[in-house]
């Protein structure tokens, strides 16, 4: 079924990796424009019932959580309305595949991950830094319309082969990076792309690309370090999402 806001536009892709939604949304925080409708939420604990981490055993840690009756989400992920994008930074689950699937009933299932701890059999203490949060604070989310040649920007970025050094290779490149952000949409800047994208594990079809979330965030700290980027992808028949990190 193809995306409603897409009909009629082509596809995305890059790298070999196709986006859910063809345009790149900004994912701004903080004090929202005056009359902002949006519903979104930046951080804070999740909506969704059964959002407990299965290594940890404490809630998941919200990077967002979105409104999908907006229009810019087209009916692809229909009946849901809700949806929370989850991951854990304290235990394993960072350092594998992370699938878990949403229900229109507000319930996520969690479908696979990585088990245990990296050293230990409990959460470290510094890790991702010492005193490491539960949660972040909440904070209103809105989407903004990222300029189109930063979009196309990024995808001549990724035309290049990775030893270019002529000139313009080089400069696309620094642009590129400089452009990095938190997005929903379109082309994300990312430091390496898969070869290939997840596969759902219910279906086993190629997941899309639906989000990246750098390491800014309500807490001067971040997330956990600078350089980082998770990414969700998403399988929108199964309601299933694939979450993986990377770091520069």
């Amino acid at each position: 079924m193809s995306h409603d806001v897409n009909k009629g536009q082509p596809v995305v892709e890059f790298e070999g990796m196709e986006s859910l939604i063809r345009d790149s949304y900004l994912i701004r925080w903080g004090t929202p424009p005056p009359g902002l409708l949006q519903r979104h939420e930046f951080c804070g604990l999740p909506r969704s019932k059964n959002s407990i981490c299965p290594n940890c055993q404490v809630p998941l840690m919200r990077h967002a959580g979105l409104d999908l009756t907006e229009p810019v989400f087209g009916r692809d992920l229909k009946p849901l309305e809700w949806l929370d994008l989850l991951y854990c930074w304290k235990c394993n689950v960072a350092h594998g595949p992370f699938f878990y699937r949403a229900q229109a009933g507000g319930e996520i299932t969690i479908l696979d991950y990585k088990k245990g701890f990296e050293d230990g059999n409990s959460p470290p203490d510094d890790f991702p830094y010492d005193d490491y949060p539960g949660w972040f604070p909440q904070t209103p989310l809105w989407l903004e319309d990222l300029p189109e040649d930063i979009q196309e920007l990024r995808l001549e970025h990724y035309s290049y082969e990775w030893d270019d050094r002529s000139d313009r290779a080089r400069s696309v490149s620094l642009k590129a990076i400089d452009s990095d952000a938190s997005q929903i949409g379109g082309v994300p800047f990312l430091w390496n792309v898969p070869e290939e994208p997840m596969v759902c594990p219910i279906c086993h079809a190629d997941m899309k690309f639906f989000a990246v979330f750098t390491n800014e965030n309500t807490d001067p700290r971040g997330f956990a370090c600078d350089g980082i980027h998770v990414v969700y992808e998403i399988c929108a028949g199964c309601k299933v999402i694939g979450v993986w990190q990377e770091i520069d």
